[in-house]
């Protein structure tokens, strides 16, 4: 069971990093 949870957390952190990313490139098109 506990690596169900690692996997879904993991997805979630990749899935907050993309976000984070994609804010960023919208925020800052110029730079990044």
């Amino acid at each position: 069971m506990n690596w169900i949870i690692s996997l879904f957390t993991i997805a979630l952190a990749d899935w907050t990093f993309i976000l984070n990313v994609l804010c960023l490139h919208l925020i800052l098109p110029g730079i990044i």
